[in-house]
């Protein structure tokens, strides 16, 4: 997820955990500041609650012990899909395997069509 979504859903009241491979990254998205047209085109007419922290942390995906959860829900936001094809399914199972006994995973891809072997759906 992109930095204004990860700060919309703190500031709605979620327990938010960003990770990324990028130390740079990390470092922009902990500085960004988020708007109020920000959040409500995001989070529409919920209770902005300021100040409520993004946890940030930079580490690889495929490496399970770095965010091991449980998480209730993950969003995935076009990392899956850069991952050389081999490594797709490896990846999309290490996510999984952090969620809680119910959660969710959201993946999201632009112009990249998981196989369907995965038993993935495109929205």
């Amino acid at each position: 997820m992109g930095c204004e979504q990860c700060c919309a859903l703190a500031e709605a009241g979620f327990d938010v955990t960003a990770l990324d491979v990028s130390p740079t990254a990390s470092r922009v998205a902990q500085a960004y500041r988020l708007t109020d047209s920000g959040f409500y085109s995001f989070c529409g007419s919920v209770a902005r609650q300021e100040g409520r922290p993004v946890q940030f942390e930079v580490g690889d995906i495929l490496d399970s012990d770095v965010c091991p959860g449980p998480f209730d829900v993950i969003i995935e936001r076009r990392a899956v899909q850069v991952l050389p094809e081999e490594v797709r399914e490896t990846a999309l199972d290490a996510l999984a395997k952090r969620l809680g006994r119910v959660g969710i995973l959201l993946s999201l891809c632009h112009g990249d069509q998981f196989d369907s072997a995965l038993g993935l759906k495109q929205a």
